[in-house]
């Protein structure tokens, strides 16, 4: 958001950031009712980023608008990260586990017997933490691919990952609300799509969102998009 109001000619500063790190989401303190109320109380044709820019434009008095779609990150190559056929996102953050995929390690096998190479950023990350950051950029650029989750690496790597991505999306909200970046996305058309059931709530339906996207459909895609 800083950036965003300086390239719009606003000064703003963001103590907390640093180009290296990962992108940190706020920890809610058992909020997590509020934040539902406060996301599901926005429309549903309108965006996180949309919303954002009006809370900007109202708090500045200046009409703000986006300059880039993507999250801008300092990078640099590191000669010790190779080329991988697919980077892999394939945990999300701990607010909701609804977002997450549950049939990675199997489609892994698939990828290991196809001959597809591929690195998890995600282990990437639990083994080195923030150091892990500027490695996920390499990786993720020098990649055929970007299959991820929605989630803040996602957003951490988009400067990267447009139009060379493929997200995973689950029900706990709709993809438009979130992603303003070129990205491709698998979904399964639920009901309850836009439930915000955060990790402390159970799912009435089985989590069928991500459920029913099979590892034959995500392998698939994945094929067709780094054979092209």
């Amino acid at each position: 958001m800083a950036r965003t109001l300086r390239d719009n000619g606003v000064d703003a500063y963001c103590p907390h950031s640093s180009v290296y790190s990962l992108v940190e989401c706020p920890t809610f303190d058992g909020r997590e009712k509020h934040l539902k109320y406060r996301m599901r109380s926005r429309r549903e044709d309108e965006s996180i980023l949309s919303c954002s820019l009006e809370d900007l434009s109202n708090l500045t008095g200046r009409q703000v608008q986006l300059m880039h779609n993507y999250i801008p990150v300092r990078y640099h190559d590191l000669a010790d990260v190779p080329s991988v056929d697919v980077a892999i996102c394939s945990q999300s953050g701990r607010f909701s586990k609804y977002r997450n995929w549950p049939y990675f390690d199997e489609l892994k096998a698939i990828f290991r017997k196809a001959g597809i190479t591929y690195v998890d950023l995600t282990d990437l990350v639990a083994a080195r933490g923030r150091e892990a950051s500027m490695a996920c950029l390499n990786y993720v650029k020098k990649s055929k691919l970007y299959l991820g989750l929605e989630t803040g690496t996602s957003h951490f790597v988009s400067q990267f990952a447009n139009g060379n991505s493929l997200i995973l999306q689950s029900g706990f909200c709709r993809f438009s609300w979130w992603c303003f970046y070129d990205y491709d996305h698998i979904e399964v058309d639920v009901d309850c799509k836009g439930c915000w059931l955060p990790s402390t709530e159970d799912c009435p339906y089985g989590h069928r969102c991500m459920r029913e996207i099979s590892v034959e459909r995500v392998y698939g895609e994945v094929a067709k998009r780094i054979n092209q």
